[in-house]
C-alpha cells in the first residue's frame, strides 16, 4: 500500500472546507474530496488502491444523504494526533464522522463505512449518557 498521507472528506460548508483544506496543505498533507457519488466506490479505491475495489458491499439505498466525515490513509499515529491538534487549535467546526482505512474496512463501499461509525457514534453517546 502506497503511504502517502491522505485526507479524504466530505463537508457541506465551504467555508469549513476552505480551513480544512488550508490546514492540510500546511501540513503537506494530499486531499481527495468524497463526492456523493462516490458512495457505493470502496474506501481503498477512493484512496487510490484499484485493486482494493469492493467485493460483496452493501449499496446505499436510493435518496441517501452521505454525511460530513473525514477518512485518512497512510497516516501515522503521530501524524494523526498532529492533525487532529491544529484542526482544534484553528476552531475548525468538529466533523462527528472520522475513519482510519485499514486492512479490515480497505473493501468496504463508502456507505458500509458511514454506517459502521454512525452506529460506533451512537453507541458512545448512548454510553455518554448513562
Amino acid at each position: 500500500m502506497n503511504h502517502t498521507e491522505l485526507v479524504m472528506y466530505h463537508i457541506k460548508d465551504s467555508k469549513k472546507e476552505k480551513k480544512l483544506m488550508g490546514l492540510c496543505k500546511r501540513l503537506q498533507m494530499q486531499t481527495r474530496k468524497i463526492k456523493s457519488g462516490d458512495v457505493n466506490c470502496s474506501v481503498g479505491v477512493l484512496a487510490g488502491f484499484p485493486e482494493m475495489a469492493v467485493r460483496t458491499a452493501q449499496k446505499a439505498p436510493m435518496g441517501y444523504q452521505l454525511p460530513e466525515l473525514l477518512v485518512f490513509s497512510g497516516m501515522p499515529e503521530k501524524r494523526l494526533d498532529e492533525f487532529l491538534a491544529e484542526y482544534r487549535t484553528e476552531s475548525i467546526e468538529p466533523v462527528g464522522l472520522k475513519a482510519i482505512i485499514t486492512p479490515q474496512n480497505v473493501h468496504w463501499s463508502l456507505y458500509e463505512l458511514t454506517a459502521e461509525l454512525v452506529k460506533e457514534r451512537a453507541a458512545i453517546i448512548m454510553g455518554q449518557s448513562r
